[in-house]
């Protein structure tokens, strides 16, 4: 750890920064602008004033559950407008949101279940009511812990968990106004995990200080302002990409799918007037698919306004240009569940672009967007080491390693995983999995997961890349390139297709040969990382909506011995 010099006492309050802070503001500010939540019965729509009355009305009947500082409390269900009263009720009392991922596999819900009882008071879960029975099937001990519904649902009576209350009656008749007490800014203001591809998942915690800088960076980066509506793409048990904080704190518009996620996503995205929204491609492949076909019925229909930032997984190239020819703007950004839960570590257009890519032709300039996954925002710093050895690589564009992170929003290691903290830990960098290359402009390039990338004959195939030419075909829907072991090479690219409708696997006319030599003229690709073989497959697809890729990979591992 470096060393931290203190200098000449300075006069600055001493001002604990806290996540209800951001609500608080938003009612003050910005009392009257509308938070939209799609409800099976409707849309709910209520202003930030009174979402901020009835979060300090949660805090008292938290209080008086005798929930405290140093408590967490379990959330398991959808982005509603009640969940998201309740992470900041429980952060401004100190306690702190547990939210379960849902779309995990059950004995992976258990695990993160049991880790959290284990290692910190867990005694009350806010449920919705649809989910009862599938809360009793994934809990370690269901009678450990009091169950609030926050959505009643009839027909349930399966589930033998006997609910206390619902989380309305809970609420009702608590005074509208609330005593806030002073929090430490470094408690934990959110508890998760990571989705678990490669193993058990990860705890984290994140703090009051780093969400709320996290939120400052979002509303500067992402330019987010007081007329724009936003869409939370991204379920809140991954955290909502923090939406539900740099929204309100810019005093936008805030629209969440609530338990209709995620077959209500384009009805949101086109009768709210969205502006704002992010999240990963395949969220948004059929959204511009039913974009073109409203242009086709309305030819003056446009995405004109809408501002997309893709992270998670490199956008397919035809994705983002059917989305800007539809008049959307898109860009990418780089972070995990690490970052504060939001993507905020690099942005490729922070505020606006740089002069250099001002000077870019239109060609170069869509180069940049769909290749770069940005430059760091401040406060980040990286760095890039050698798989192998771990030594550090210079950004150079041409050295490409796994990319260590460290900022004021980045977790240091995971809660109560010192084994795990150990492996991903570099000094005070923490190791995000990702094979990356930087160039002297500090621009990011994510080539593939360090799990995903093909090494053949010793050097790295980044798998993303030939995708994204591959992806060009015109008979081509999805394409998911891995790592086949090979007797010669060690490993050899192969690469799983999904065809686009109508078109069979014997129907499907494509030389990989043919169809790359373009881009390898071009200079986009090496003609060694051209696949050896095409499997035509549907391509599995994870809870974070990317490609299992370690499914396949187990598949297909053998095709070419």
């Amino acid at each position: 750890m470096t060393e931290i010099r203190r200098g000449i006492e300075s006069t600055t309050a001493d001002v604990q920064l806290n996540t209800r802070q951001l609500i608080e503001h938003a009612a003050r500010a910005h009392g009257d602008q509308t938070v939209v939540t799609d409800m099976q019965d409707g849309r709910h729509r209520y202003t930030y004033a009174e979402m901020y009355e009835r979060v300090q009305q949660a805090a008292a009947a938290l209080e008086n559950l005798g929930v405290e500082a140093g408590d967490a409390i379990g959330i398991y269900g959808y982005s509603t407008y009640r969940n998201v009263e309740l992470l900041f009720a429980a952060g401004g009392i100190g306690a702190t949101p547990f939210i379960v991922n849902v779309e995990l596999p059950p004995d992976h819900q258990e695990f993160c279940i049991d880790h959290v009882s284990t290692h910190a008071s867990l005694e009350y879960m806010f449920v919705d009511g649809e989910m009862l029975d599938t809360l009793q099937s994934n809990a370690p001990d269901t009678e450990a812990l009091e169950y609030v519904v926050t959505r009643p649902v009839g027909g349930k009576d399966e589930a033998d968990i006997e609910p206390v209350t619902t989380y309305e009656e809970l609420i009702e008749g608590y005074d509208t106004e609330f005593d806030w007490p002073t929090v430490h800014e470094d408690t934990a203001a959110i508890l998760g995990f990571t989705s678990g591809t490669t193993g058990k998942p990860k705890a984290i915690t994140h703090s009051h200080r780093a969400l709320w800088l996290h939120n400052q960076g979002f509303v500067a980066g992402g330019q987010v302002d007081p007329q724009d509506t936003a869409l939370m793409v991204p379920p809140l048990f991954h955290w909502g990409w923090d939406m539900w904080g740099f929204v309100p704190a810019a005093g936008a518009e805030l629209v969440m799918p609530g338990p209709n996620y995620p077959d209500n996503l384009l009805d949101l995205l086109f009768e709210e007037g969205v502006t704002v929204s992010a999240g990963v491609a395949t969220l948004f492949r059929r959204a511009a698919e039913m974009a073109k076909e409203r242009r086709e019925e309305d030819p003056d229909f446009s995405l004109d306004g809408l501002r997309v930032t893709f992270a998670g997984q490199t956008p397919p190239r035809d994705l983002l240009k059917d989305l800007e020819d539809l008049g959307a703007d898109t860009s990418q950004a780089y972070g995990y569940s690490e970052s504060a839960g939001g993507p905020h570590f690099v942005y490729n257009k922070q505020g606006d672009f740089r002069d250099r890519e001002f000077k870019m032709d239109d060609a170069e300039l869509f180069d940049y967007v769909s290749e770069v996954a940005g430059y760091p925002a401040l406060g980040v710093d990286l760095k890039v080491l050698d798989i192998e050895t771990g030594d550090e690589l210079p950004w150079d564009g041409d050295s490409p390693g796994e990319i260590a992170i460290k900022a004021p929003w980045c977790v240091s290691g995971y809660w109560k995983m010192p084994e795990r903290t150990a492996e991903n830990r570099y000094g005070e960098y923490l190791k995000m999995g990702d094979f990356v290359s930087i160039d002297e402009h500090a621009n990011v390039t994510v080539l593939d997961r360090v799990k995903d990338a093909v090494k053949s004959g010793g050097e790295w195939i980044p798998s993303p890349t030939v995708e994204e030419y591959i992806n060009e075909h015109k008979q081509v829907s999805e394409s998911c390139v891995i790592a086949a072991d090979h007797p010669e090479w060690g490993e050899r690219p192969v690469v799983v297709i999904e065809p686009v409708e109508g078109i069979s696997a014997e129907a499907l006319d494509l030389d990989l040969d043919e169809h790359l030599a373009p881009y390898i003229e071009a200079g986009k690709i090496e003609k060694w990382w051209v696949p050896d073989e095409i499997i035509v497959d549907e391509i599995p697809i994870t809870g974070t909506g990317k490609f299992n890729k370690k499914t396949l990979r187990d598949q297909y591992r053998d095709v070419l011995k």
